[in-house]
């Protein structure tokens, strides 16, 4: 998954061991989005700028990870 702006950089920290993701500044808001992976989905950074990999077994469940 890529995060792209073209006006306010988006901010996304992974935590609790790829279990928690936090979006900062998504559209500009002051409101931090926080994401919580299903059942056996873990996010990552690749190390690549704005660059996040999300795995799992089941693809229904990887699909609802960014929800």
């Amino acid at each position: 998954m890529k995060s792209v702006y073209a006006h306010f950089p988006i901010n996304i920290a992974i935590s609790e061991g790829g279990k928690k993701m936090e979006i900062r500044n998504f559209l500009g808001e002051k409101y931090t989005r926080v994401v919580m992976m299903p059942e056996g989905v873990t996010a990552a950074n690749t190390g690549s700028k704005d660059e996040y990999q999300i795995d799992g077994n089941d693809i229904e469940a990887v699909s609802q990870a960014g929800e």
